[in-house]
């Protein structure tokens, strides 16, 4: 693991969640360890019990054959809320940056997300999102517009990128301090183990905390992950069911 030599730490944690995508998962790595520029970073890659276990361990010792950089840590399947906070408890340094398997960070991205905390109070509670935008390379279908247009993400609908709603708030690729995420007590894991509703219930107890939510629009990421319709109503469905839960609490 590299270290800032000023703090001993690195600059910044990485934790990425994965469930059976070593292909993209392959991807995100290679973005992150060709963007993150000067900055001193460390990866931890959450295997979430993947049935092709063997696959996800090939791709992060292919992409980090020494282990200095990318560290990979495994669970039993129970879903991406319990995979972040396993991957910000095996993490070291003082700012953690979620990032989805299907995200591949373009250059600068590390760096805006680690400036607006630098340039922020020391104790504000305080967490920055990027914007996930669909990779060149994959073919947008009306429904993949639909779904960057509010049904799965809204960055339209921000008006003010200092102030955001918690319910705008995405961790496709999302920065926290960790004293704010210890001090929050992580993602709720009590939620259903499925990707749907996590972000928006950690970013609602982050608001009633008095917290303040940046969007960088120039942070970008890559999002790999063409959708079906079967697949985008059953995400949808899931959501729904999330939002109750969050609601009724």
């Amino acid at each position: 693991m590299g270290v800032n030599t000023m703090t001993g730490l690195p600059d910044i944690s990485i934790v990425i969640p994965t469930f059976n995508r070593p292909d993209r998962l392959a991807r995100a790595l290679h973005g992150v360890l060709h963007a993150h520029g000067a900055l001193v970073i460390e990866v931890i890659v959450v295997d979430d019990g993947s049935p092709d276990a063997a696959g996800v361990e090939a791709v992060v010792r292919g992409a980090d054959p020494t282990g200095r950089t990318i560290r990979l840590v495994r669970q039993a399947n129970r879903g991406p809320a319990a995979a972040r906070n396993a991957g910000a408890a095996a993490s070291t340094a003082d700012l953690i940056v979620f990032l989805d398997d299907d995200c591949v960070v373009t250059p600068g991205c590390l760096d805006i997300l680690l400036g607006v905390h630098r340039n922020s109070p020391p104790n504000e509670v305080l967490a920055v999102m990027g914007q996930a935008v669909w990779d060149p390379a994959t073919r947008v279908s009306p429904l993949m517009e639909v779904a960057m247009r509010g049904a799965q993400f809204d960055y339209d609908s921000i008006t003010d990128p200092e102030q955001v709603p918690f319910s705008r708030f995405y961790t496709a690729c999302a920065s926290i301090g960790r004293r704010t995420f210890d001090d929050l007590g992580g993602f709720d894991t009590t939620l259903p183990a499925f990707a749907a509703g996590e972000d928006t219930e950690f970013a609602y107890r982050l608001a009633k905390r008095g917290g303040r939510i940046v969007y960088r629009a120039d942070a970008v990421v890559l999002h790999d992950h063409p959708l079906e319709l079967r697949s985008f109503l059953e995400r949808q469905r899931r959501a729904g069911r999330a939002a109750v839960e969050v609601v009724a609490r």
